[in-house]
């Protein structure tokens, strides 16, 4: 913005988007003479950078504080460019985008390996999952103790690998949906209903490169469903599934049972098979570990059966071959 002034100071009030801000100009020069003035007003900070021009007729200062001030236009509006996270019936999420997060210039996020191993499969009267507990930060543990199996309704449960923070908050977030619709409507969420709503959240925020691999499963209709939801928004119906870095060490375990054999199963076969191959994961896979956790979806809802730390396993096994 070019001003022409012989004052001393030039205020007005402005109000951009309901908020009151203050813009000021202070403009100095000798008697006689014109003097000209970028002025650069970043409103969030509340910052002035006046450039005085010394001379009009001088064509060099012209395009200078012209190239300047685009230049930093440009530069302010680079906020807008930042990753922004969609979720249905709420606001775009601004990210990295406020006073106590400093973004080094060209930074690059920080990459961590993650690991775990869930697995989920369908039975004979309904499913079973099983996870183990470990949080793990590249070579470091994080946590032993993690919940990696959230409740989204009284008869649906989600599973979670990959980045803890994604998964949780996409995870608690479906869990409130559900919620809505069961008080809005009197009846629960259906499976499938749920799947497509996770689904839908992350093929909207593929770009914020998030780390997200989910089971979630119930009964829809009296039949055991499972689906499986990653970052990119891919959604996938089937009877068995693992995810995590341990998930091929799980299925070598679990694929030594047919589908017609599985689906014979009594609870208890389930069960045990479930934990054998949590158990075999975690011996080949240095990113799992902790507790194994198992669980049972029937039509009534889902129920925690099982829960027990994996160095006291390992401990009983070496003992019993004594």
């Amino acid at each position: 913005m070019w001003f022409d002034s012989e004052k001393s100071s030039d205020f007005r009030e402005i109000e951009p988007g309901g908020a009151s801000y203050r813009e000021g100009l202070s403009i100095f020069g000798k008697e006689g003479t014109s003097t000209h003035a970028v002025v650069i007003m970043i409103y969030e900070r509340k910052e002035f950078f006046p450039i005085p021009m010394p001379n009009r007729n001088n064509f060099f200062y012209m395009i200078l504080s012209l190239v300047l001030y685009a230049s930093i236009l440009l530069t302010s509006s680079a906020d807008s460019s930042l990753p922004t996270l969609h979720v249905h019936g709420s606001d775009p999420i601004n990210l990295y985008n406020d006073k106590h997060t400093i973004q080094a210039p060209g930074a690059k996020p920080l990459e961590v390996l993650h690991g775990t191993t869930t697995l989920s499969f369908t039975f004979k009267d309904g499913i079973i999952c099983a996870v183990d507990s470990r949080a793990s930060m590249g070579s470091f543990v994080g946590s032993k103790t993690t919940q990696k199996v959230l409740p989204v309704s009284s008869t649906i449960l989600g599973t979670m690998a990959g980045g803890a923070a994604d998964c949780t908050y996409f995870l608690r977030w479906l869990r409130s949906k559900a919620t809505w619709h069961e008080l809005e409507y009197g009846i629960p969420m259906s499976v499938g209903r749920a799947s497509r709503l996770l689904a839908n959240a992350l093929y909207e925020n593929k770009l914020l490169d998030l780390s997200v691999g989910t089971m979630i499963m119930g009964f829809d209709n009296d039949l055991a469903t499972i689906y499986y939801i990653d970052n990119s928004g891919m959604r996938i119906k089937g009877d068995i599934f693992s995810v995590g870095s341990g998930s091929t060490f799980a299925f070598g375990i679990l694929d030594t049972k047919s589908k017609e054999e599985r689906e014979k199963m009594d609870e208890e076969e389930a069960i045990d098979f479930a934990i054998s191959a949590i158990r075999h994961a975690t011996y080949r896979d240095a990113g799992s570990g902790g507790y194994i956790g198992v669980y049972v979806i029937k039509r009534n809802g889902w129920r925690k059966v099982y829960s027990e730390d994996i160095a006291m396993l390992s401990a009983l096994h070496s003992a019993s071959r004594r």
